[in-house]
């Protein structure tokens, strides 16, 4: 009798002490699943990965879309400047995702002569593709991965290393021609390029240029939210001073930056001496 009401309470308190753990051990879940719901929730919702890595759609997981620079669907390209830089550049979705963005980044990072990083997509296997059948753009459809979510360790290990981010975009809007939305959460690197531009734009006479602040637009071209760059979140975002540049572009604007003919050579000079200015900051 005397040791059965002595084991009683040794028992009751192993019982509260697992009850505590067991309550510790789900609320972790919880927040666990939270975390990861709010993850899923920031993928653009056409995107057919949801993240490069660690996500429950992640691309490099994929067995049907693979990375490699010949024979695979993508590939990523890190370019390291003699003499190092406190600047990189960033296409994201260059190649046949959103269209003339790496090359436009590729002569960004070379006149300047700033780091640069790319994700390029190019699909080359069936199995990828068909991931989005009947697409009549499977690179863009199938491989892009919005700025929020793109977390290639590369691409992030590069980015918190510089000081300050430019990254290229191309958007699919019905904008004027000459329309180029300025975002990122960098006040004085939108208000620097935006200047110079509308300072020089005078020169270029094909048509007019109209360099717009994105985050501050509430109606008309670049008021889209998805054009802001203004998520702590975005790739852009994510340098030593936590603000980038972010630049998005219409399909005619990509096509004149990289169009050799020489009636375009003022809006490369106005575009990229723009960026430069812009980096001062």
């Amino acid at each position: 009798m005397v040791s059965g009401i002595i084991k009683n309470p040794d028992k009751l308190l192993l019982h509260k002490y697992m009850q505590k753990i067991i309550v510790i051990v789900l609320a972790a879940i919880l927040i666990a699943l939270i975390s990861f719901i709010a993850w899923s929730d920031d993928a653009r919702a056409d995107d057919y990965f949801q993240c490069f890595t660690g996500c429950s759609k992640a691309l490099k997981d994929s067995s049907k879309c693979k990375g490699d620079i010949l024979r695979g669907d993508y590939h990523r390209s890190a370019v390291n400047r003699a003499g190092g830089s406190d600047t990189i550049v960033l296409a994201i979705h260059a190649g046949e995702i959103e269209t003339n963005t790496g090359e436009i980044a590729g002569a960004i990072s070379g006149n300047n002569k700033w780091d640069f990083y790319t994700f390029v997509g190019h699909i080359k296997n069936q199995a990828c593709k068909d991931l989005k059948p009947g697409s009549d753009k499977p690179n863009y459809d199938v491989l892009h991965i919005t700025s929020t979510t793109f977390n290639d360790p590369i691409a992030i290990k590069k980015v918190n290393a510089h000081e300050k981010t430019i990254s290229i975009h191309g958007h699919g809007k019905s904008h004027a021609d000459g329309s180029i939305c300025v975002g990122g959460l960098n006040d004085a690197q939108r208000k620097e390029f935006i200047n110079y531009v509308n300072d020089n734009k005078a020169s270029f006479k094909l048509y007019s240029l109209n360099p717009i602040d994105a985050p501050n637009k509430t109606s008309g071209d670049c008021s889209e939210d998805v054009l802001k760059g203004t998520d702590p979140d975005n790739i852009v975002n994510k340098n030593k001073s936590k603000k980038g540049l972010q630049l998005e572009l219409n399909l005619q604007m990509r096509k004149d930056l990289v169009n050799p003919d020489a009636n375009y050579d003022e809006l490369r000079k106005i575009f990229y001496q723009g960026l430069k200015q812009a980096m001062s900051k």
